[in-house]
């Protein structure tokens, strides 16, 4: 009997159908992997918000530090993007009149807490520092960041652990690079 070169289609089909199932089971996991990522970059980018804050809250670049009885709201409009940081986030570019840090005073400190939204709806909600990583990424909070008003009319009353503070200052900080003037708002308790 001869020899034939070749697969048979059984032998094809067995090869198909196997790949399919491989695939089945390997695009999800990357998918869900790209998804990870994408939040671990995002909080990072957050992060990277906060730090660029925390050192200009800390270098009085906003004015005098808050009081005990006070909290300080900054725009992330205040952040000076260095070389490889970017105004966008993984899902879109970040909403900057609804995205802001709050500075808190707690326990002879400050608190940063990050409120940041981008365009697709993904955020994260009243986060402090510490606390963000890819867990603390939420998407479709559009909801809730709908009903916020840009950062200066969002802050006419903030509660925050049971206190209620007001606004009591408007400062205009002229940036050290641009011409124009950033509000950063201070609330104080009522």
């Amino acid at each position: 009997m001869e020899k034939k070169n070749g697969f048979t289609l059984i032998e094809v089909l067995t090869v198909i159908i196997i790949i399919g199932i491989i695939m089945m089971v390997a695009v999800p996991a990357v998918s869900e992997y790209i998804l990870r990522s994408d939040d671990a970059s995002y909080a990072s980018d957050v992060k990277a918000f906060i730090e660029d804050i925390k050192s200009a809250y800390q270098m009085k670049e906003y004015g005098e530090l808050v009081k005990s009885d006070e909290v300080m709201i900054v725009p992330i409009e205040n952040v000076e993007f260095e070389k490889g940081n970017s105004e966008e986030s993984p899902y879109g570019k970040y909403i900057k009149s609804k995205s802001y840090i709050i500075i808190i005073p707690e326990n002879n400190g400050y608190h940063f807490y990050a409120n940041i939204v981008d365009e697709s709806g993904t955020g994260v909600v009243m986060k402090q520092d510490n606390e963000l990583n890819k867990e603390a990424v939420e998407k479709n909070i559009t909801s809730k960041i709908n009903n916020w008003e840009s950062y200066i009319e969002a802050s006419n009353v903030f509660n925050y652990k049971g206190k209620n503070y007001s606004m009591c200052e408007l400062r205009d900080i002229e940036t050290l690079e641009m011409t124009r003037e950033d509000a950063i708002l201070v609330l104080c308790q009522k």
